[in-house]
């Protein structure tokens, strides 16, 4: 009898190991967002990410390592005179670095701007993240370093 008692309790172990799922309430209202990723040419350009919430903010947390210091505008008086502004008072508005930025404009809406990239060959990516409790998605800015038709050995084409 101490034995099956025992083996009972190693097959349920067993079976609790082979089940993957998530806890119930990790994430119970997933963000969906219309890009996982944006792929820019060396010219730069913009374009929208759209959530299909509002209650999200943008997440500072994954802009760590990168070589440069990005600012951060949070919910200010100033800024919200003339921007769109989430009601939690420390929520970050928008991302600033060096050669893009990210602008929440509606409660769906963020704007990314990728400026010209003039360092050369070197391609250019960044992990953009959204926190919101438990769940946090995010997409990834990519900027190609040169126009493939342009650098073409012999000029050929």
């Amino acid at each position: 009898m101490k034995y099956l008692s025992l083996f009972l309790c190693l097959l349920s172990c067993i079976s609790c190991h082979t089940e993957h799922s998530a806890p119930e309430g990790d994430c119970p209202y997933p963000i969906t967002l219309s890009e996982d990723e944006l792929l820019f040419s060396p010219e730069g350009g913009s374009s929208n990410v759209v959530a299909n919430r509002t209650s999200w903010q943008l997440s500072s947390s994954y802009l760590h390592g990168i070589d440069e210091e990005c600012e951060y505008t949070r919910r200010t008086s100033d800024y919200c005179k003339y921007n769109y502004c989430e009601e939690n008072s420390s929520a970050i508005m928008k991302i600033e670095c060096s050669w893009f930025s990210v602008t929440r404009i509606d409660g769906h809406t963020l704007l990314v701007l990728v400026d010209k990239n003039e360092i050369g060959s070197a391609e250019r990516e960044q992990f953009i993240g959204l926190w919101a409790g438990n769940c946090g998605p995010g997409f990834r800015i990519k900027q190609s370093s040169e126009d493939p038709i342009h650098t073409q050995v012999g000029g050929m084409q």
